[in-house]
């Protein structure tokens, strides 16, 4: 009788654990997919700064809004909420910038708010260290 308690403890103990790595590949996708697509409208935006576009500028920083704004609700339940607030703290300034035109604060800063964006899924990488 023992021997069957303890293989269904360690049974119980690997679905838990496959359970939690299967969740965390899960996330780790999601944040993937949500960092290159708020990403992609960053870069876009760069471009369109350069080419002092600013209509078209502050149309696709309309779109970063409505993403950002559904995605960091769910971003703040595991990542690094400095993280976030940086994110958010940069977009508020490329939106205030693309609105009084000074392209030579705005390229950096759309610089910046892309490095954030790519270093998000690296952080959130499953690696050991992530684990303990």
């Amino acid at each position: 009788m023992k021997k069957n308690a303890s293989l269904m403890r360690l049974g119980a103990v690997l679905l838990v654990i496959a359970i939690v790595v299967a969740l965390f590949f899960i996330w780790e996708g999601y944040i993937r997919q949500s960092s290159g697509e708020l990403l992609a409208l960053s870069v876009k935006a760069e471009e369109l700064a350069v080419q002092q576009k600013w209509d078209e500028l502050n149309t696709v920083l309309d779109e970063f809004e409505k993403k950002w704004d559904a995605t960091w609700s769910v971003w703040q339940i595991f990542v690094d909420h400095i993280e976030i607030d940086n994110i958010r703290f940069s977009f508020a300034r490329v939106r205030g910038l693309a609105r009084i035109q000074c392209l030579d604060n705005l390229a950096p800063e759309l610089s910046a708010l892309s490095e954030m964006l790519r270093h998000i899924p690296i952080r959130e990488t499953l690696n050991v260290g992530n684990l303990f």
